[in-house]
């Protein structure tokens, strides 16, 4: 069986449940030191890098580009070739019952699978209008249930806009928390919630945003 060890800081998770649990206007945490730092720096060092092969999102409220990785469950017994072999580990790990159990701690909910995993790279000119995830089929059953954001750059500078921010509604003027320390950190929240506004601002510097979606049913 394959070691996971030393890959996520679950005690992180942990001091923040109660605030991920009583949080306003919907459910929703920032997590720093999230994975242990040995195994972040392997991820920052092979993010994959962004070229035309990336797709550009389809929606006129937000520009990010994403390459899809699919579900973990594809890669319980395989390596992907485009990615290190600790993206490998971290994307088989997030099919365990590890991985779902903590998360059932954090959120103190009943976590059945990761439904969808991207990579996510936003650079200068992007943006992500404030909005509200669908979260329901055409059945009318819920899809995912947390957005979780993992992100990847060194030396953000408070302040700068590209961090996914919560907002008290449809209006950037209405962000009640926006991170900007995006190294080593996450952002998450309860889609199912008719109050889950967010977004990123419009990014005005050459830098480029590395972050890792995970949604989660």
């Amino acid at each position: 069986m394959e070691n996971f060890n030393g890959i996520i800081n679950w005690d992180s998770f942990k001091k923040n449940s109660d605030i991920f649990k009583k949080n306003k206007p919907c459910k929703w945490a920032f997590v720093e030191n999230v994975f242990n730092q040995d195994f972040y720096s392997r991820l920052y060092e092979t993010y994959p890098q962004w070229n035309k092969t990336w797709e550009n999102p389809s929606d006129y409220a937000r520009s990010s580009q994403q390459k899809m990785i699919g579900l973990p469950y594809d890669y319980i017994n395989k390596e992907n070739s485009e990615f290190s072999r600790e993206w490998n580990k971290l994307i088989r790990y997030t099919a365990t019952d590890e991985f779902k159990n903590n998360l059932a701690e954090f959120t103190g909910w009943d976590i059945q699978n990761v439904e969808y995993m991207s990579f996510m790279n936003s650079h200068k000119g992007d943006f992500s209008l404030p909005h509200l995830d669908g979260f329901k089929d055409c059945e009318g059953k819920t899809t995912f249930r947390l957005q979780m954001m993992f992100y990847f750059c060194k030396g953000w500078q408070s302040g700068d806009p590209g961090g996914t921010y919560i907002s008290n509604g449809e209006d950037e003027s209405k962000i009640i928390f926006e991170p900007s320390n995006l190294d080593n950190t996450m952002m998450c929240f309860d889609v199912t919630s008719p109050k889950a506004w967010h977004g990123s601002r419009y990014i005005v510097k050459d830098v480029r945003r590395q972050a890792l979606s995970i949604r989660v049913l």
